[in-house]
């Protein structure tokens, strides 16, 4: 039996939230494309930003569902993600796939003690210029809900984060 003095416990565990925090941003960078999948998911099949609301925009002047308008404008495109299909359907909730080029460029972006989902938001309108979809839909179109966290978390974070403790931790 491996023997540990109480001062030793105690200095490991001391120590134990800045190795836990390295760990956790580790597995956060190992697990990118299933976090931002998780992220592309809650907008596409929910129409939800990370606030949990559905998304909208800022100015109010339009209510978060397509309109008739844009349904018939998109009538014969289908929108795919992830092996599923979907139609820009009036009275359903905006879900902010066009080209791809958004949902494609999502990413994890990490400093030293936490982690950001990131996104190109510009996108070129009528004109050829570039607009910030930010500017419209507000910055929570990029982060996960809450409860994507909780998924993450209890899926990827915890498990592994609980194996590596024992594994390289406490051995």
């Amino acid at each position: 039996m491996n023997e540990i003095s109480a001062k030793e416990f105690l200095n490991k565990m001391n120590n134990i939230e800045n190795y836990s925090i390295e760990i956790a941003l580790q597995i956060v960078k190992e697990e990118e494309e299933y976090i931002t999948n998780y992220n592309k998911s809650q907008l596409f099949f929910d129409g939800k930003q990370s606030d949990g609301k559905h998304i909208q925009s800022v100015y109010g002047t339009q209510k978060g569902l397509y309109s008739k308008a844009t349904a018939k404008e998109n009538s014969k495109v289908t929108f795919e993600l992830f092996g599923r299909s979907k139609k820009k359907t009036a009275g359903k909730p905006y879900f902010l796939l066009q080209s791809g080029e958004f949902y494609n460029s999502f990413k994890i972006k990490i400093d030293k003690d936490s982690f950001a989902i990131t996104a190109n938001t510009l996108k070129e309108d009528e004109e050829g210029g570039l607009v910030d979809i930010r500017y419209t839909f507000g910055k929570n179109i990029i982060g996960l809900s809450e409860t994507n966290i909780r998924r993450l978390k209890e899926n990827k974070i915890i498990p592994q984060l609980t194996t590596d403790l024992q594994q390289n931790y406490f051995k």
